[in-house]
């Protein structure tokens, strides 16, 4: 069709009934200038059917768009994104999506999503989003996202800088002070590989890959505003998603479960809220030389790097994560290091909650391959290897066993319990869980 009805109103939605009607979106002029701020800047839209984007071999994102998304319970599918043309001095800024960024005031929801994504960052000293609904997600008001689910095998090649991947939005940006703020019921299961054999050794790498979100900013400090607090709650969401990673070069290589990172000098979320959350990730690499001696691999089974300034207030409250590494290579890794739920934060002064969750960590070797260059760098097995922040772990443990029985290196023990007490409901319930009947 590609002629939708509807007149955007919140009353009229815009209506898509298949994938000539969603590509035509980019053709309806916006309510605002540069950025949305009032209400009335923002339209609605609705989809009537399961759609399929199939006749469009290589989606380019929909331009910035304020909408808020009723999908009604179906499904977009055959979405395959890849990266924008290159600019006229031959580079292409590889941030790619649905839609190049979506400011939601009210909702996102009841939305399915399945594709692929195959894009190339090479753009000297910016990087780019890649994200499945959008590159990045913008909230404003009271917006709420909930179920929303994308099914999607992600590839992103690094010629130069660094790239936030998530299986959602790649940047999430808090653009209020509402406490209403919330991500709710969205699940991503794919895969994500990032390769950065193409690019330049000599460029600066800081990756951050996330089952939710790459990486989360507060809008306002790093827009030069007012900084005020924003908040955020990310509830009942669910990843199984596998990495593979090729970080030849060296750089920082951040993944976080649900998501990797809050943007370094960018500001405080808080108070952040992560509830009732869970994450599988396989994890492994796809390079079989050396490293630079930079390179650093962090995983977060929940989140990587909750939180950048002091005075934040970050709580995960009955989460669960399950990290398998497979190692098959004999590469010496410079830095790996991995933690259960929670990675660690930047300063002193910022403040942690784990309340009642546990983590499965498994390293399988099944070739007996040598733990080069890992052993000494694991530290603390924990479910928060950092201690500098102030951090309270309630009831909170991961399976020392299931660790233990594929890792034979050095670390130190720190909330391990075996897996026979984490089996033993008396055992959680001695230490302060509760069961519901």
């Amino acid at each position: 069709m590609g002629v939708m009805s509807g007149t955007g109103t919140q009353d009229d939605p815009f209506i898509i009934e298949d994938g000539l009607d969603f590509n035509a979106l980019r053709n309806i002029s916006n309510n605002f200038s540069s950025l949305p701020s009032g209400l009335e800047d923002f339209q609605y839209v609705e989809l009537a059917n399961d759609i399929s984007l199939s006749m469009f071999p290589m989606f380019t994102a929909l331009p910035r768009r304020a909408y808020n998304i009723d999908g009604k319970g179906h499904m977009i599918s055959n979405i395959n994104l890849i990266a924008p043309p290159p600019n006229q001095w031959g580079e292409r800024f590889g941030s790619t999506g649905l839609f190049q960024a979506l400011h939601v005031s009210d909702y996102i929801k009841d939305l399915k999503l399945e594709g692929t994504i195959d894009t190339m960052v090479q753009m000297d000293g910016m990087g780019g989003n890649v994200g499945t609904l959008t590159q990045e997600l913008a909230l404003h008001h009271s917006a709420v996202i909930s179920n929303v689910e994308a099914y999607f095998e992600i590839k992103v090649e690094i010629v130069d800088n660094a790239i936030s991947v998530g299986g959602i939005a790649g940047l999430c940006s808090i653009r209020t002070s509402s406490n209403q703020v919330r991500v709710t019921e969205c699940g991503f299961k794919g895969k994500i590989t990032v390769d950065s054999s193409p690019r330049q050794p000599w460029d600066t790498l800081n990756n951050r890959m996330g089952g939710i979100f790459g990486a989360l900013v507060n809008w306002e400090t790093w827009n030069g505003s007012a900084a005020f607090l924003q908040s955020l709650t990310i509830e009942r969401c669910h990843v199984e998603m596998s990495i593979e990673l090729d970080p030849r070069w060296g750089g920082q290589n951040n993944i976080g479960g649900i998501y990797a990172a809050t943007w370094t000098n960018r500001g405080n979320i808080s108070p952040l809220s992560i509830n009732d959350c869970v994450a599988k990730i396989d994890f492994r690499f796809i390079h079989t030389t050396s490293l630079a001696a930079n390179t650093i691999v962090r995983i977060g089974g929940i989140v990587m790097n909750p939180a950048t300034s002091t005075n934040s207030n970050v709580t995960l409250n009955r989460c669960v994560a399950f990290i398998d590494v497979l190692w098959v290579h004999t590469i010496a890794v410079p830095n790996f290091q991995m933690a259960g739920l929670l990675f660690h934060g930047h300063n002193a002064g910022q403040n942690f909650t784990i309340n009642q969750g546990y983590a499965v960590m498994k390293m399988i070797n099944p070739n007996n391959r040598p733990w080069a260059g890992i052993g000494a760098n694991f530290g603390s097995i924990t479910l928060l290897p950092s201690t500098t922040p102030n951090v309270i772990v309630n009831d909170a443990f991961f399976d020392i066993d299931v660790f233990e029985e594929g890792f034979d290196g050095a670390f130190t023990i720190t909330h391990g319990v075996s897996t026979a007490q984490l089996k033993n409901q008396s055992f959680l319930e001695g230490q302060g869980w509760v069961f519901e009947s």
